[in-house]
């Protein structure tokens, strides 16, 4: 195959000449050198401020799938904003770590910077009702699985692995964490140059990621059920508990 980054200049070639293009940013596990044989070429091109359009997509060059997003500034600035809205960080970081192929104007340089910025931004503390209805759907889908797991229902395999990705969301948010992608999750865990390569966060609380790599692990539906409750009940404790007995959640109309 030939070299990924040559791949990458070949595909940039009917872009750089169009006056509605600004500049191009190569990021992704290439960049990081974390790549495997199904890791994509990801491009990030940045267009014009003013443009009525943006575009994205795929082609096999090389043998290589190169993916590519096109985007205005101020598109690529509200990508950001809702990443963050979802205590992500997954645009912000494309260009954080990219690295610049051209820039016209120094527009993907201050893409670039502002994305840094956002790296460091801290989440906000989630609110007392979101944290009360949290503490309460944790209950709910643990005393779901019980069921599940005491008929022997076909769906409690499916319903666990959903169970382990709400707890791991609910628990990020009430930390203030980053949720990280779960194809990622493994690796972010046991591995710091991942962690650095990626400008992840270290974990916050790594008994509980001990926890919910056990959980990912279990094969029999026993122990995957015992594990189920061990993460809902350590995460439950550590946002001050909760006792179904008399719960009630009263909210103005």
């Amino acid at each position: 195959m030939a070299d990924w980054k040559q791949t990458a200049l070949q595909f940039l070639e009917q872009w750089m000449n169009q006056d509605y293009v600004e500049g191009a940013i190569l990021t992704g596990s290439r960049v990081t050198k974390f790549h495997d044989s199904h890791s994509d070429i990801d491009i990030h091109i940045v267009l014009s401020e003013g443009n009525k359009w943006r575009e994205r997509g795929n082609f096999v060059i090389d043998g290589y799938v190169v993916e590519y997003f096109a985007n205005p500034p101020s598109m690529i600035r509200k990508y950001m904003d809702e990443d963050y809205e979802t205590q992500r960080r997954t645009d912000a970081r494309m260009f954080s770590m990219g690295e610049i192929v051209f820039d016209r104007k120094g527009s993907v340089a201050e893409l670039k910077k502002s994305a840094s910025e956002m790296i460091k931004k801290k989440f906000t503390a989630p609110s007392k009702g979101w944290a009360e209805t949290a503490r309460y759907q944790i209950w709910d889908i643990q005393d779901n699985l019980a069921s599940l797991y005491e008929s022997g229902d076909i769906a409690f395999d499916i319903y666990y692995y959903s169970l382990i990705s709400k707890i791991y969301e609910t628990y990020c948010k009430w930390n203030g964490e980053e949720i990280i992608p779960l194809n990622k999750i493994t690796r972010y865990v046991s591995n710091v140059d991942y962690r650095r390569a990626y400008l992840f966060d270290p974990p916050k609380d790594m008994e509980f990621y001990a926890k919910m790599i056990e959980g990912l692990k279990a094969a029999d539906r026993k122990v995957k059920f015992n594990q189920a409750s061990l993460l809902s009940s350590y995460v439950l404790n550590k946002m001050n508990g909760f006792n179904i007995d008399g719960w009630r959640f009263r909210t103005p109309i």
